[in-house]
């Protein structure tokens, strides 16, 4: 534990339950950069938030290239980041900027939601288990 922390009170267990009471979306809307031009779409799950009764938290974010935060969610268990990708970008202004994404969300529906609906640009990544979509490129 650092020196500044000890004996006042704040642990690692301290932090960790602060940490993991916060509300990603109300985080993110604190750290928002003014603009955007490209934002990438990453989920990570949180390592040691698991508990015995709780699986872990998995959170979905959308970062822009100076990683401030632009977004975060955190994906409902049970669900996937497909799931949870439109209510990340909910009251995002993505018109002009391009998405970028992993494979697991090279969706129609993604795409769909993307340029129909947020006006966004994307770029999606394709693995050749997409063999239709792979063979196309």
């Amino acid at each position: 534990m650092p020196d500044h922390l000890r004996g006042s009170g704040r642990t690692h267990r301290t932090i960790r339950r602060v940490l993991l009471a916060l509300a990603p979306e109300t985080l993110a809307t604190l750290t928002r950069p003014d603009t955007l031009q490209v934002v990438a779409v990453d989920g990570k799950t949180l390592r040691g938030s698991a508990t015995p009764t709780e699986a872990a938290v998995h959170l979905l974010a959308a970062l822009p290239p100076d990683r401030r935060l632009a977004a975060q969610v955190r994906v409902p268990a049970g669900t996937s980041e497909i799931d949870a990708l439109t209510l990340l970008l909910e009251g995002v202004d993505l018109a002009g900027v391009v998405v970028t994404a992993d494979a697991l969300h090279t969706q129609t529906d993604t795409a769909t939601h993307l340029v129909e609906e947020l006006h966004a640009d994307y770029v999606l990544t394709v693995k050749r288990n997409q063999k239709t979509l792979f063979a196309q490129l």
